[in-house]
């Protein structure tokens, strides 16, 4: 209580509330049954609001680390060994977070089923679910507690999982389906279990609720619409004295020009429209031989005429939002660095074109000093290389490659 205490003294303005547990993992053999019931919490609800709800829906919220695990719904507490005919289930399955060590992006599925948690495995051999999807952790931050909620519309049967708190910003993945009676009655569902997978899951603030809670629903601009194709985010007079969030707002008086002219030739608008979506891979620029290094790309008094004949690799390669003209998108496969935002090498150009860090370019950009910069300072080694051959070209197919 004491550990509590302190910790509320700087928490927001949401309590730490409800259950938490930390599940042992079982493999989904041992199902441990929460102390509070819907009914029970039900009749709390109704004697701290003097009146019962206003609808049928019923709110079960808890934070998660890492997944992997199964929130059970049942008429009568589990038993694990213990034949249960007359059992009936709404399983709700978190998947594990994925690996970002791999290049490729893999996601098992979490889903929504009728069937007890102890077929977990079953069902996944044969993907037979009520409803999945294998994109529910896309653009979550899954290094910390994920919030999930689960909304049982008893009146009609509906089911919902979705996310809730800040990820629920970012992931807008609804699995959802429409139970009958026949198939399970969830008015008859009372008894809350947890269980987990392969590894330890805790789970925290597991809340039943008969109101949706706003303060874990966050708003965002559903209006907000991507930035002008025609905005230049790589073009810029002093690369030294430039930092890269300024970078990605400024226009350069090229694209000006461009966009003059696109008011009068529709078939240039079209170009660009697919340069911004599909890249342009079928450049007929002539590859720079300094590639990411070239620094007449930023002159401010010769980048025009010589970005109209060269092409150089884009800092974000195919992660990039304009896919300039005189920029090539090539996909860089590498995979995420392990340590991402809290890395200590993000100022190293090497390990940069190695790993991928979040929010940060795959190749930094060339200071106009080179290795005679005499600047040592974190922030300025974390923008810029000093002509670190991290990119060479390859004369066969005119393609980069990682050294």
């Amino acid at each position: 209580m004491e550990r509590y205490n302190e910790y509320m003294k700087y928490s927001p303005s949401r309590p730490v509330r409800g259950t938490a547990i930390t599940i042992a993992s079982t493999d989904f053999t041992d199902h441990y049954v929460l102390p509070l019931t819907i009914s029970q919490a039900y009749e709390q609800y109704c004697y701290a609001n003097k009146h019962p709800p206003s609808n049928k829906t019923t709110y079960i919220y808890w934070q998660v680390i890492n997944g992997d695990m199964i929130l059970t719904l049942a008429n009568k507490p589990i038993e694990s060994g213990q034949k249960q005919p007359d059992l009936r289930c709404l399983t709700s399955y978190i998947a594990p977070k994925p690996l970002q060590t791999h290049s490729s992006y893999h996601e098992h599925y979490s889903y929504l089923d009728n069937n007890p948690p102890f077929k977990h495995h079953i069902l996944r051999e044969t993907g037979q679910f009520a409803a999945k999807s294998n994109r529910f952790h896309i653009g979550c931050n899954t290094d910390d507690f994920m919030t999930f909620c689960l909304e049982i519309q008893r009146s009609t049967g509906v089911v919902k999982l979705t996310h809730a708190g800040p990820n629920s910003i970012y992931n807008h993945e609804i699995i959802t389906h429409t139970f009958s009676q026949s198939e399970l009655d969830l008015t008859k569902l009372n008894f809350v279990h947890v269980s987990s997978g392969s590894c330890t899951v805790p789970v925290r603030n597991l809340m039943i609720c008969f109101e949706k809670q706003n303060d874990l629903h966050p708003t965002f601009d559903k209006n907000f619409k991507k930035p002008s194709p025609t905005t230049d985010t790589h073009s810029f007079h002093d690369p030294k004295n430039r930092d890269e969030s300024s970078e990605r707002h400024t226009a350069s008086p090229a694209k000006e020009n461009d966009k003059n002219n696109d008011e009068k030739e529709p078939s240039v608008v079209i170009g660009h429209l697919k340069q911004f979506f599909f890249g342009d891979d079928k450049s007929k620029l002539t590859p720079c031989r300094d590639n990411v290094n070239c620094l007449l790309q930023y002159s401010s008094r010769d980048a025009a005429d010589h970005n109209a004949q060269y092409s150089h690799p884009c800092r974000f390669s195919e992660l990039c939002h304009t896919k300039e003209p005189h920029l090539t998108h090539e996909p860089h496969r590498v995979s995420m660095c392990k340590n991402d935002t809290k890395c200590s090498y993000v100022n190293d150009p090497f390990h940069r074109a190695e790993y991928r860090h979040t929010d940060l370019s795959d190749f930094l950009v060339p200071c106009r000093d080179k290795a005679t910069c005499r600047d040592k300072t974190a922030s300025h080694r974390i923008k810029y290389s000093h002509g670190e051959q991290v990119y060479q070209t390859d004369a066969s197919t005119e393609k980069g490659k990682i050294l």
